[in-house]
């Protein structure tokens, strides 16, 4: 558990399907939607936004958890 990260509730592998997690739902815009609807941040917003995604990382990567897939998507 960590504030800046999505809790993972369950997961399941199944060969016909693939895989897929089951996450806590947070209510809000993705990144990508931000960036497409202002298509430029100030210089503040990016510092503490990265600051945050970078101590949601950190604390992962202290629980050997790598994330595969961090795009603007996925924050």
């Amino acid at each position: 558990n960590h504030r800046k990260i999505l809790t993972i509730f369950d997961y399941c592998v199944r060969a016909t399907e693939g895989a897929f997690l089951v996450m806590e739902w947070v209510k809000g815009e993705t990144l990508a939607k931000i960036l497409k609807r202002e298509r430029k941040l100030s210089a503040e917003t990016v510092i503490k936004w990265f600051a945050q995604i970078l101590e949601g990382v950190e604390a992962a990567h202290a629980n050997r958890v790598i994330h595969r897939d961090l795009k603007p998507d996925n924050i």
